[in-house]
């Protein structure tokens, strides 16, 4: 959202939602952000409840219909797209179109566990022909499929391996959590047995699996917070040419064309880039050929034209 308004040319943003509701989805959305939400979400952990069922009960305590709402993954993420937009003061316009499971493919999440499971022609039906063509190439260079359990070795060796001091200063570790990452880390041997050994009631796996990547990209300050500090074009067509002419003009941050030229930029724009290089090699470590495949230098990786 941040981008979008920095940008300053967009000025409508659609999604899907299995509410369909514009209306619904921005009473939602102010709901999540009220100090009520949150101290009941806080008498709730307080009681020993995991983070999701604590959500799901402070939402039927305040207002039943959020609970039935927030039960939707594609509603949850809505109302967070409606915050966003209302703490930026955005003038972008939502709207939400409505999802129709019966019709729809399944999540992302099941499609990659057919994948993992059974190939990807099993998925191929919930794909569209330029994505399973995709898809299929890289598998067949052997720069595809990369799952969690791909990340097993280098992670445990980038968790291993590290001063111990930083687990106290990765985002979103409270006072405490980081004794028990130290000693899970000493004693585990797998990336399951790690995962295990650090899930508790308050911190889901979800939330485990992102400190412990911070920890693997050595990423020790939170940026949630910080302004986009660029723009970066990955790829474009003719239209996105044109595109790109009106948001030059329009933009208030820098839209960075060549990699090369983010070493012109201020300190933080020059340290979020230098992590967006190094998830990109460390990626690399992670795919089925290692060595036959050419890691990509993201300081040399200029836009694809399509």
């Amino acid at each position: 959202m941040s981008l979008s308004e920095a940008l300053g040319k967009i000025d409508s943003l659609s999604f899907g939602s299995e509410s369909g509701n514009s209306d619904y989805l921005s009473f939602a959305s102010g709901m999540l952000c009220s100090n009520g939400f949150d101290n009941t979400i806080k008498e709730f952990l307080d009681k020993g409840l995991a983070y999701p069922d604590a959500a799901a009960k402070a939402a039927r305590k305040i207002e039943p219909r959020l609970f039935e709402l927030l039960k939707s993954p594609n509603n949850t993420l809505a109302a967070e797209y409606l915050n966003a937009l209302k703490k930026l003061g955005s003038p972008i316009k939502p709207h939400t179109l409505k999802i129709e499971r019966e019709n729809s493919s399944p999540p992302a999440s099941e499609i990659r566990a057919l994948i993992k499971e059974r190939g990807i022609n099993a998925a191929k039906n919930f794909l569209t022909v330029s994505s399973f063509d995709i898809l299929s190439d890289e598998i067949a260079a052997g720069r595809a499929p990369v799952f969690w359990s791909d990340m097993e070795r280098p992670l445990l060796a980038a968790v291993k391996s590290a001063n111990p001091q930083i687990f106290e200063s990765i985002p979103d570790v409270s006072e405490g959590f980081d004794m028990r990452i130290k000693k899970a880390v000493t004693e585990s041997q797998t990336l399951e047995t790690l995962l295990s050994s650090l899930k508790t009631k308050r911190y889901t796996m979800a939330r485990i699996k992102r400190i412990l990547l911070r920890v693997y990209l050595g990423i020790c300050k939170d940026y949630s917070k910080t302004p986009t500090p660029y723009a970066r074009v990955l790829a474009m067509n003719e239209i996105g040419k044109k595109m790109l002419k009106d948001f030059k003009k329009t933009s208030r941050i820098p839209i960075i064309l060549k990699p090369s030229s983010v070493e012109k930029q201020n300190e933080i724009a020059r340290e979020i880039f230098a992590f967006d290089a190094r998830a990109s090699a460390l990626y690399a470590l992670c795919q089925p050929k290692i060595g036959q495949n050419i890691t990509v230098n993201e300081y040399k990786t200029s836009p694809v034209i399509v």
